[in-house]
This record gives C-alpha cells, structure tokens and sequence, in this order.
C-alpha cells in the first residue's frame, strides 16, 4: 500500500493494577468462601478478583475466560436460588 493510501493508528496507554494474583475464594459453583472454606450464603463472585488461577505470571486471555465462566455459573446458581426460595 502506498504511504499516501496508509492509514495509522495510536492508542494512548497507561500501566495500571489489572486484578489481584490472590483474591476472593470461590468454590465451583461461584459461591464465596469464607475464612473456615464453607460457602457464605448468597454470595456469589466472578471475574479476575477472585484469584487463584495464577502463579507469577498472567497468561493472556485467560482473565475473559474466567470471568465469563465463573459470571456464568453464577448467574445460574443466583436463578436457581431465586426460584429456589420461592417454593
């Protein structure tokens, strides 16, 4: 492509904390454990701020993954517990 036809972007950055390396615990089902490891009643959690998954080192990506993995696995376990609780 010819420089007059070239079309160039930029991005502004800056460095910034992206999520914890440890964070909230949760089990499978996105419940929040509690300092004892049992589950806290209605408390769900998703995303990087839950921790656990690295060691050192970020892989890239992965952080999506989790978050809409574990969102989505929270968003079941909140509707079962909505209909669970209306009988």
């Amino acid at each position: 492509m010819p420089d007059h036809q070239r079309v160039d972007y930029v991005v502004e950055t800056v460095p910034a904390i992206t999520f914890p390396f440890h964070g909230i615990r949760i089990d499978d089902r996105a419940r929040v454990l509690g300092a004892d490891g049992e589950p806290v009643e209605g408390l769900l959690a998703a995303g990087s701020d839950t921790g656990g998954l690295w060691h050192r080192a970020y892989a890239g990506g992965i952080a999506s993954a989790l978050g809409l993995t574990a969102a989505a696995t929270a968003t079941l376990r909140a509707a079962s517990h909505g209909q669970e609780r209306r009988g």
